[in-house]
């Protein structure tokens, strides 16, 4: 791996050399495969792209013979893979790709008789006729997806730095006092000019990102140089990333900590160094900074070949996380590798492991609708219907997904069709809300009860009937579901309907003879549910099916009081059009225009008084609405009322005007108002 990120030959017989020992030493060997050869490659050459051409010739060759079609991760190989293999560019990042185009990029990376080009070849003699030419911009940029950052624009003395172009380097320090940067101490470890290094060390304090430059760099002793005088850490994560072996050896060597080595050992795919590692003692359940085991973080990656390795050399298949909450079967199920998953259950995994809801592996693998995998779970013998900490099973969670296939295959298996949560409801329930008529169906024909009810009386009727699915509705009532049916609040399946404004739902409820004046346990209709919640529609059905207009309930409320209350104005309005008694009064004495100045709202009010309401009605308190509107700081509905003749001082049963009220509350701009407009202020 040294050898290809210091690769320095453009002949092609010692490319041929080296691409045969690619093949012969590691590929054919199985030390590492095709695809792992051509990332090494691709990341290699972000780090030494003089020789573009040269990995580029070996990318091809080894690509030949690989299954693999495009690199995600490298947007300069996947431009030359099309523009030369014709290889499909989806999912790549098109905007970079334009700009190559544009650019009419190069496997020579910089054209000749360019000053990029001088500087790459550190062709002083060049680069200087550049910089002697008019117009010559001393501060201008390169952005090139060859370089490490391929969306940051690179200044002329940080390409000096990356090339090792030491000559360049110092006609721009003496003729320009071109300032160095932070990126020209990472770039002069790529550049491995120690002249360089020495000036930029002089300006910039070398960092983490040093570190990683350093490690990148294939040159360990740039490394032990920064662990040394600097005292930086080896980063474990950039040895795998750049594929740094001799980093990850040197890191054990001065910290003896093999057990973090061994934990990012696997971002190298080298079966050899996990098993040197573990001869070694490194503890194959070792845990990373965030309390991950090396199993948790594989399966996350879905790399099977490295999780087959943990198992079969003794990693705990049951090992938690650092909280305790989740499993690595738990993340197994929840992909879509199957195999890994597969692998998982041989090795011991524990089936019957929650997570931190509760849930099982069976839940996780149908929320994530894995057949194969779900299959595989109940072969094993658990028990299917177990529930997680909201009452649910895998079969109310097959049916959350929709998946026909998941829930037929659960109740051949045994799954309960009648089981309830903790809050009473059965799998019907949810099915009724949520799915179409062939879920229902299946429940239903597996012994589902139709009129199951939860802790609060709900049928599965009531259910169906708060959503858009009448034709669900229409298949529950065909199959038995009772229509008379009444929740612990004494409320039919038509109060759910008119409540949520669901029309249709009405009409097959009315059409199948449900009682439309039926009252709930405060006296309501579905009318009163309707006005409620201005539901036009539903109420314009009610009307029209004979509920009656002028129902009291309880408190002595008609749906236009309701209406009035509520600010519903579109079903107020349908209400008086129908006949509902404008000036009926509730058991309180209040007129729906009682209601209506308690709003910031006038149009109810308007309407109300446009169709003969009494705007001096007084309730059994003596109060007026005017008297309602001052208790309420409601100044538009005061000055609403008075224009339309309001008795400005009438006095309620404790001798109160709304201009005392409004005193009371500190309702200063009522209180003005009142008063211009010739309130008694006694």
């Amino acid at each position: 791996m040294n050898s290809l990120y210091k690769l320095n030959t453009t002949n092609e017989d010692e490319l041929n050399k080296i691409c045969q020992d690619i093949k012969s030493k590691l590929i054919e060997t199985k030390i590492l495969d095709s695809s792992d050869v051509l990332d090494i490659i691709t990341t290699a050459s972000e780090c030494n792209c003089r020789y573009f051409k040269s990995y580029w010739t070996l990318f091809k060759k080894i690509y030949k013979n690989s299954t693999r079609e495009v690199l995600p991760g490298s947007t300069v190989f996947s431009y030359f893979l099309n523009k030369e293999f014709g290889v499909d560019l989806n999912f790549i990042d098109m905007d970079r790709i334009k700009e190559y185009n544009i650019q009419n990029s190069s496997i020579e990376v910089h054209e000749e008789n360019t000053i990029y080009r001088a500087i790459m070849d550190d062709d002083v003699k060049s680069f200087i006729q550049f910089t002697e030419k008019d117009g010559f911009n001393k501060n201008q940029e390169l952005q090139s997806g060859f370089y490490p950052i391929p969306y940051y624009k690179h200044s002329l003395l940080e390409l000096c730095c990356y090339h090792g172009s030491i000559n360049c380097f110092n006609v721009l320090r003496t003729k320009f006092q071109t300032k160095i940067s932070y990126y020209c101490l990472l770039f002069s470890f790529l550049g491995k000019n120690l002249e360089i290094i020495k000036e930029c060390l002089k300006v910039i304090k070398p960092d983490k990102q040093s570190m990683e430059y350093a490690i990148m760099s294939h040159s360990i002793e740039f490394v032990i140089f920064l662990m040394d005088e600097y005292k930086l850490n080896i980063d474990l994560e950039a040895c795998g990333k750049y594929n740094n072996i001799q980093a990850l050896l040197t890191y054990i060597d001065r910290t003896n900590d093999i057990n973090n080595a061994f934990f990012y050992s696997f971002d190298f795919n080298l079966l050899s160094l996990w098993e040197y590692l573990l001869s070694h003692g490194a503890n194959i359940d070792s845990r990373d900074k965030d309390g991950e085991t090396v199993l948790f973080r594989q399966i996350e990656n879905d790399n099977t070949k490295t999780v087959k390795f943990l198992l079969s050399h003794g990693a705990d298949c049951n090992a938690k996380d650092k909280s305790g909450e989740s499993s690595p079967i738990h993340l197994a199920v929840s992909g879509k590798n199957t195999k890994i998953a597969k692998i998982r259950i041989s090795y011991g995994a524990d089936l019957y492991f929650k997570d931190s809801k509760g849930r099982t592996p069976l839940h996780s693998a149908i929320i994530n609708k894995n057949y194969e995998i779900v299959e595989l779970i109940i072969n094993s013998g658990i028990n299917i219907n177990a529930q997680d900490d909201f009452s649910d099973t895998a079969l109310d969670w097959a049916v959350f997904s929709g998946s026909k296939k998941l829930i037929k295959l659960l109740i051949s298996h045994g799954a309960d069709v009648n089981s309830r949560n903790k809050e009473g409801k059965s799998i019907l329930h949810y099915s009724a809300s949520y799915s179409n008529v062939k879920i229902n169906e299946i429940l239903i024909s597996n012994g589902a009860y139709v009129n199951a009810k939860d802790n609060n009386g709900e049928s599965v009727l009531h259910c169906a009937a708060q959503q858009s699915l009448p034709e669900v509705i229409e298949f529950l009532i065909s199959h038995g579901a009772d229509i008379k049916a009444k929740d612990c609040f004494d409320r039919t399946p038509l109060h759910y309907a008119a409540k949520r404004g669901r029309s249709k739902n009405a009409r097959i409820l009315i059409s199948h003879g449900i009682d439309i004046n039926e009252k709930d346990i405060n006296g309501r209709t579905a009318l009163h549910q309707a006005s409620d919640n201005d539901h036009v529609e539903v109420a314009e059905i009610l009307i029209l099916n004979g509920a009656d207009i002028n129902s009291q309930d309880n408190s002595g409320d008609t749906p236009l009081h309701r209406a009035a209350y509520m600010n519903c104005s579109k079903v107020a309005d349908l209400l008086i059009s129908h006949g509902a008694d404008i000036n009926s009064k509730d058991y309180s004495g209040n007129t729906p225009l009682h209601y209506a100045p308690s709003l910031f709202d006038t149009e109810i009010m308007e309407s109300l008084l446009s169709h003969g309401a009494d705007i001096n009605s007084i309730n059994h308190h003596g109060d007026t609405p005017l008297h309602f509107a001052a208790s309420n700081d409601r100044l538009k509905a005061i000055e609403f009322l008075i224009s339309h003749g309001a008795n400005i001082n009438s006095r309620n049963c404790e001798r109160q005007t709304a201009l005392n009220i409004a005193s009371s509350k500190n309702s200063n701009e009522i209180v003005e108002f009142l008063l211009s407009h010739g309130a008694e202020n006694d």
